[in-house]
């Protein structure tokens, strides 16, 4: 059994980013959307058409589980669960979403973030890393956010804003994107005893 660190956030909050610098920091493996959906397609062909290929990635993200039939849906979320309890098994790594805390609720080894921030720092960072207008983004946030909490609440049975499900719940206005990551790094360090050599 793999030590695990799921990260769940709020659109634009730079979550993603944060788990990406925590894996980078610790030396573990990182797994975020685009790379569960890309093992589900190479493990069920079928589900390749689901992955929106030359889709803005920021408009991909009103599709949780991609575009399809809810049949497909449901079939691309069992491919993706059975991907992320096969990494936890196997080795350390960070999960970006895909309700990996709720999948691996029972993984002995296992610590639940939820980053979010403020609506403005959001705003700004989306419109920043994705090159869109302010104007578009304001309605493009309340869809996303609507799509993943219709996502979260149907495959887990809770709000994502919960802490049910939760360990750290961290705005990531407050130590920004490198010290967001070394905190959660040294929070999995301390819960899991890795600096007791």
């Amino acid at each position: 059994m793999g030590y695990v660190i799921t990260i769940t956030r709020q659109f634009g909050s730079m979550g993603k980013e944060i788990a990406q610098e925590t894996a980078r920091i610790l030396g573990w493996s990182f797994y975020e959307r685009k790379q569960i959906e890309a093992e589900a397609a190479r493990e069920d062909t079928t589900l390749a058409p689901m992955m929106q290929a030359g889709v803005k990635e920021y408009l991909r993200m009103e599709f949780p589980l991609g575009i399809g039939s809810e049949l497909k849906q449901e079939k691309m979320f069992q491919v993706q669960s059975r991907l992320v309890e096969k990494h936890a098994s196997e080795e350390n790594c960070v999960i970006v979403g895909r309700c990996a805390e709720y999948i691996l609720r029972s993984h002995p080894h296992l610590l639940r973030c939820y980053i979010y921030a403020p609506e403005q720092q959001r705003i700004a960072n989306t419109t920043q890393k994705f090159g869109i207008a302010k104007g578009e983004f304001l309605p493009l946030i309340d869809t996303i956010d609507r799509a993943w909490e219709q996502y979260y609440l149907k495959y887990t049975g809770y709000s994502m804003k919960n802490t049910e499900m939760r360990d750290l719940l961290l705005c990531s206005t407050l130590l920004g994107l490198e010290g967001s990551a070394r905190l959660i790094a040294a929070i999995a360090k301390e819960k899991f005893g890795l600096d007791q050599a």
